[in-house]
């Protein structure tokens, strides 16, 4: 006799569930006051993240299974090196498997890649995974040297988590776009912003509700470029918390 768990079943059911759904949101607007996302570490390197997002990374990257995860907004890097072990495991799975051996890399994008944080990157056991492109990620002298790392065999993910302000991700949005594979993902991190109280943030921010990544993200849908992908919550919905409300962007056409 077997047990099969219904995640999908139990966690549309937790997803009309008022009551959950009102704690969990009462618990992460709490938890971004004090901070939380900045307490986590991945493969040795502060990740900012919420642990469930943490969790949702590697099932998009698992599933979709690229060669390139292009990410704007290095940070301390955490969130490449998650990228990169991910990539690491489809790689050394191939190997044990006797299956073709693909190159597979991450492509970290800041506008300010501080030494310290270039120092451990540069001293992680993945380094050789990871190519670090700096300068703002909608100069065109940056996207041109990223499409220089990037092959037409190459299946490419992307995730956007640097400026916040919608300008900026829907600058990103149109440039990065172009290198999502068919059947690929674009992550739009921290959309979430727009539904937050406006004094949620420890710090003075340039965005906010109304001029944030989910903004940028409909805006977006709404244009020429857009119409090539859709909108994915399955994994929102047995996340519940997340900072990436309706950010996961599935290319369904080319």
């Amino acid at each position: 006799m077997s047990f099969i768990y219904d995640r999908g079943v139990k966690a549309q059911q937790n997803w009309e569930s008022k009551e959950f759904r009102t704690a969990a949101k009462t618990w992460h607007d709490t938890s971004i006051r004090f901070d939380y996302q900045y307490m986590f570490e991945f493969c040795g390197l502060p990740i900012i993240q919420d642990p469930q997002d943490i969790c949702m990374l590697q099932e998009v990257i698992w599933k979709i299974k690229p060669t390139v995860v292009i990410e704007t907004g290095v940070a301390r890097g955490g969130s490449l090196i998650l990228s990169a072990v991910v990539l690491a495991a489809l790689s050394q799975a191939a190997v044990l498997n006797g299956d073709l051996i693909l190159k597979r890399r991450v492509i970290g994008i800041d506008i300010d890649l501080r030494n310290e944080n270039l120092v451990n990157l540069r001293e992680h056991p993945l380094r050789n995974m990871i190519e670090l492109v700096e300068g703002s990620s909608v100069d065109l002298e940056v996207v041109a040297a990223v499409s220089k790392l990037i092959t037409p065999e190459d299946v490419v993910m992307v995730i956007l988590d640097s400026n916040h302000e919608e300008n900026h991700v829907l600058g990103e949005l149109m440039l990065y776009s172009e290198f999502v594979s068919l059947g690929s993902a674009m992550l739009v991190m921290d959309t979430g912003i727009e539904f937050v109280p406006p004094d949620t943030f420890s710090r003075k921010r340039p965005w906010g509700p109304g001029s944030n990544p989910y903004t940028a993200s409909k805006k977006f849908l709404g244009t020429q470029k857009g119409k090539d992908f859709i909108v994915d919550q399955t994994l929102e919905k047995r996340m519940i918390i997340t900072c990436a409300t309706e950010g996961l962007l599935l290319r369904t056409k080319k």
